[in-house]
């Protein structure tokens, strides 16, 4: 079903997967099998991961896979307005160590700067690439901030023109009712823009 998908995004239609299931039961491993059919195929793969110590740090998986981005990237101008990438710098360091002429940070209004931030790093992500294929895959999203559970839900309602594939996993066994994470799956699959991958245990008849 992943082979698919990808090639879907290969083909410029967007799509988001999360992969459910109880702790230890192969999700990580899963989205290690798709990161390298990806780059086989000719995609960029980031992986960012959400960590039970940080569930209160804004856009922490994001920032983890733009890091290993930003560091693959060639020198050159910046790929997107220099204001935007100002603001992305309070989160992400690099940035300036990248472009060191970037303007100085002005901040907003909180919900004004959100709103910045959020387009922002959207727009980081697929200048980044130049339009090549891109797969971003975010492990554990059951501890994923409330900020990057906002901008998985913008890059999913933009992303069904681009070729990007958004592949998130979580453990089922944590997301439980009231859990922010049930809120977005709801959203997405009313938009029927979500495909959703319960993994199970194997039965006997399986392994043998």
């Amino acid at each position: 079903q992943l082979s698919g998908v990808l090639q879907q995004t290969l083909d410029g239609r967007g799509q988001i997967v999360l992969v459910a299931g109880e702790p230890g039961i192969g999700k990580t491993r899963l989205l290690e099998e798709l990161a390298g059919l990806a780059t086989a195929r000719g995609a960029r793969a980031l992986v960012g991961c959400c960590y039970e110590m940080e569930q209160n740090m804004a856009y922490a998986p994001i920032v983890e896979a733009l890091r290993s981005l930003l560091a693959a990237m060639p020198a050159g101008p910046p790929p997107c307005p220099p204001a935007r990438l100002a603001a992305v710098a309070e989160l992400l360091p690099e940035v300036r160590q990248k472009w060191p002429d970037l303007p100085a940070y002005q901040p907003l209004p909180p919900e004004a700067e959100r709103t910045r931030l959020l387009t922002s790093l959207a727009q980081i992500m697929r200048l980044c690439v130049e339009g090549e294929p891109l797969v971003l895959l975010l492990d554990d999203l059951q501890w994923a901030d409330p900020s990057s559970l906002q901008l998985v839900h913008y890059l999913a309602r933009q992303g069904e023109e681009q070729p990007l594939l958004l592949a998130g996993a979580y453990r089922s066994t944590h997301v439980i009712h009231g859990h922010a994470l049930i809120a977005l799956r709801q959203r997405l699959a009313r938009q029927n823009r979500v495909l959703e991958l319960p993994l199970a245990a194997f039965h006997e008849g399986d392994v043998v």
